[in-house]
């Protein structure tokens, strides 16, 4: 241009660079950006396979179902060593000690009440918890007594009545089982003491537990005035973290002496039984139950079934309730004496061996 160009297409070119210089002048922001940006060449949008598609969706679907089963191991590892024990013994060889706590279900002080006169001689066997007790403590072993009470308060007596039937199960919770007394013991045996061992077919005996010795008394039946020899257990026995299996049995020996005065060791096993837990949907077999107790050999990998017809150690038997942990307080206050032993029922498996007899 400074020659004197006369070169009509340069000259246009210069024009309109001249204009768009021009024109970014206005637009301070621009210095920092000396150059246009540069345009992305356009991609057409990638065609979609169903059958891809649905194979990310399942692996998807895959990666989400393992990320749960990995926040269940998690929750698993959580739990107490106890239960994580009890979960894995069916496949180990030693089954755990699952019943190794047990405490009176008596008050823990013993509370002087007075006595009202009554015509039944058998009072003594009336037990009553006080309205005020609190609730033991699961881990303690002590064994505590109390006075009977004379009366039984109606709210009691409405517990007795509760059905217990089964309800959903807490494996964390667990269950607790109430001994509450052994009915028509033979004659001879002046003492009697319980030893319990959680029982699966594959692993075998857990580590048992033994409770303290009884001494048994004479009862008077009020309905057909016959003396009773019995033994007030009234021991409770909280299993937490026990899982729902139904294979999962108690397995009770009975050790009895006919010497009043015999030492703990000097008690010889002459019965036993075996006691379900749950039932095919994993719910406890909550409710007031009674079992005939079963005369030797102890023979604890049979069936229910087959056990219900072996033979029987007289006409013994043991009474007790089984419950789901949240009930254990109110239960621990409900009424315990043989007049109320027609609140028991026979389980299942016995009641279908006495309607079997009885055809």
């Amino acid at each position: 241009m400074q020659s004197g160009g006369h070169d009509a297409s340069i000259i246009t070119r210069y024009s309109d660079l001249e204009y768009n210089l021009s024109a970014y002048e206005d637009y301070p922001w621009t210095k920092d950006y000396p150059e246009p940006l540069k345009q992305v060449q356009y991609q057409s949008e990638r065609h979609i396979d169903p059958i891809t598609e649905g194979l990310k969706l399942a692996n998807e679907q895959n990666q989400r179902l393992q990320n749960e089963l990995h926040e269940m191991h998690k929750k698993f590892d959580t739990l107490s060593a106890r239960t994580k024990q009890l979960e894995l013994s069916v496949s180990t060889n030693g089954m755990p000690n699952s019943i190794d706590k047990y405490d009176r279900y008596l008050p823990p002080k013993a509370i002087t009440y007075e006595r009202s006169v009554r015509e039944n001689k058998n009072d003594q066997f009336d037990q009553h918890e006080h309205s005020q007790q609190k609730s033991l403590n699961t881990l303690d072993k002590r064994i505590t007594h109390a006075s009977p009470a004379p009366s039984i308060s109606t709210s009691n007596i409405n517990k007795l009545r509760n059905p217990l039937a089964p309800q959903s199960y807490d494996p964390v919770g667990g269950f607790i089982i109430f001994f509450d007394f052994i009915a028509n013991l033979p004659s001879t045996i002046q003492q009697c003491c319980l030893i319990t061992s959680i029982h699966h077919p594959k692993s075998g005996l857990g580590e048992p537990s033994q409770l303290q010795p009884l001494k048994c008394e004479q009862y008077i039946d009020g309905k057909n005035d016959e003396p009773m020899n019995i033994a007030l257990i009234a021991t409770k026995q909280p299993v937490p973290g026990c899982p729902p299996q139904q294979a999962l049995t108690i397995v009770i020996e009975v050790q009895t002496s006919t010497n009043k005065k015999a030492s703990s060791e000097e008690l010889q096993t002459n019965a036993w039984t075996k006691l379900a837990l749950f039932d095919n949907k994993n719910r406890l077999y909550s409710g007031r139950w009674k079992v005939p107790l079963k005369a030797l050999p102890i023979r604890q990998d049979e069936s229910l079934a087959v056990i219900s017809r072996a033979p029987t150690f007289g006409r013994a038997e043991l009474y007790y309730r089984l419950v789901n942990s949240q009930d254990g307080d109110d239960q621990s206050d409900a009424p315990l004496s043989l007049k109320h032993r027609d609140h028991y029922a026979y389980p299942l498996q016995v009641c279908l061996l006495i309607v079997i007899n009885n055809m």
